[in-house]
Order: structure tokens, then C-alpha cells, then sequence
């Protein structure tokens, strides 16, 4: 009698065994699944809406090297530098195919770590006593020709807090965009406590000169400057 519940015993926690195994297989094909889905697109966009994501100041940063917002360098020389704020492992891509900009995946803040990849605060960005801060999103083309951002940003209703921009760059226009060229579209952002130092070109909170739309987004803080001066 007693071997019979002993064997029962054991045969009942064998299948209980099995029974909990499956169901963690089960969980882990459930989640390699949709590990598999999010990334359809490639690494930076997970949800596969064609923008590739933001997470960090960092990143903000490097969109000037793609202007065009696919996901690769306008420029090779530029391709470390991107790459260093947007890493891959081989055979990844950060994004897969027709990405057509960039989109925030949280709200950033200048003087918030959590806010940077590198987990401290750039200084360089911040020091509104002896320093220059942000530099506004452009990149020189071939001879030097200017080229704005030319792709879809979306704000996905986060905001940019505490951007500090002062003049340093002699033809360029100042904020957090230099220039917004015909193709761009950025929605649905807001850019609070900001302090942008103009010259005698354009100067704005987002950007010191647009040409193509910006819907659905706002500013507040302090701007000035010489030149053309707006608020947004």
C-alpha cells in the first residue's frame, strides 16, 4: 500500500513537472514571437510605423548625419558617429526598409541623466555661463551647401525640456532645428524652458527657419536674437 502512494506521488509530480515545462515553453514562444514582431522593421523601429525611434539626447543629436530619415548616413564619414548613437549588432539595421523620419519614444530633458545613453549630463549642452549648448540639426552638404531636416518628427505628444542654444555657427539659423526644408513634417512636440540665443539670422525654439509644416506643437521659455526672431 504504501509503495502504490509513493509511486503515485511521483508519477503525479513528474506529469506537474512536465505540465509547467510546456507551459514555459509555451510563454517563451508567446514572447519570441512578439520580440519577432517588433522588430519587423528593424531595431530602432518596434512598431514598425516607419519612424525610427528616440530614446536619447544622444540620438536627437545624430539625426544631422540622416536628414532624410531612412535610417542610413547621408554621408559615410559620418557613419561611426551615427552608428554610436544608434548601435547594431551584425546583421541588424536600424531600420529595415522606407523609413521616412524619426519619432519620440519619451520626453527628454536636458538636465535629466536618465535622458542621456551615457547616463550623465553633457555640460557642453547645458552651461548657459561660458558655453554654446546645443547645436541646432543641419549638416553641411558637398561644399559646404547647408542642408535642414527633411523628414517626418514626430513628438508623439513628449516634450523637449530645457534646450539651450546660443549662436556659435556664423551662417547657421538657430534652434533646435536650424532649418526645416520642404519635405519636412514635424507634429505633435513640445519644447519647454527653453533658452535660444539668436544672432542676426533667423532664431526660433524649434527652428530658426521652416519651409515645410509643423502642426500640433508649441514652446515656452525665452528667445532672442538680432535677426528674424519667432517663438515656435
Amino acid at each position: 500500500m504504501l509503495q502504490t502512494v509513493v509511486g503515485f506521488n511521483a508519477r503525479r509530480l513528474f506529469i506537474l513537472s512536465m505540465l509547467a515545462l510546456l507551459a514555459a515553453v509555451a510563454a517563451m514562444g508567446v514572447t519570441l514571437n512578439l520580440a519577432s514582431a517588433q522588430t519587423a522593421n528593424g531595431v530602432y523601429d518596434t512598431d514598425g510605423d516607419k519612424l525610427i525611434e528616440i530614446s536619447y539626447l544622444e540620438q536627437l543629436f545624430a539625426i544631422r548625419y540622416d536628414l532624410d530619415g531612412d535610417g542610413a548616413v547621408d554621408k559615410t564619414s559620418d557613419a561611426s558617429l551615427y552608428a554610436s548613437a544608434f548601435p547594431v549588432s551584425a546583421g541588424e539595421s536600424v531600420c529595415d526598409s522606407d523609413c521616412t523620419g524619426y519619432e519620440l519614444s519619451k520626453s527628454l530633458d536636458f538636465r535629466q541623466t536618465g535622458s542621456y545613453r551615457s547616463g550623465s549630463i553633457n555640460t557642453r549642452w547645458t552651461d548657459t555661463a561660458t558655453g554654446d549648448g546645443w547645436t541646432p540639426i543641419f549638416h553641411y552638404g558637398e561644399a559646404r551647401s547647408k542642408k535642414g531636416y527633411n523628414a517626418t518628427f514626430d513628438g508623439n505628444g513628449h516634450t523637449v525640456a530645457n534646450l539651450f542654444s546660443r549662436k556659435s555657427v556664423i551662417d547657421i539659423d538657430t534652434g533646435l532645428f536650424a532649418a526645416l526644408e520642404s519635405g519636412a513634417a514635424v507634429r505633435s512636440l513640445g519644447l519647454t524652458s527653453v533658452n535660444v540665443i539668436g544672432g542676426y539670422t533667423n532664431t526660433g525654439a524649434l527652428a530658426g527657419n521652416n519651409k515645410g509644416s509643423v502642426t500640433g506643437s508649441y514652446s515656452t521659455g525665452s528667445v532672442s536674437g538680432d535677426g528674424n526672431v519667432g517663438g515656435l
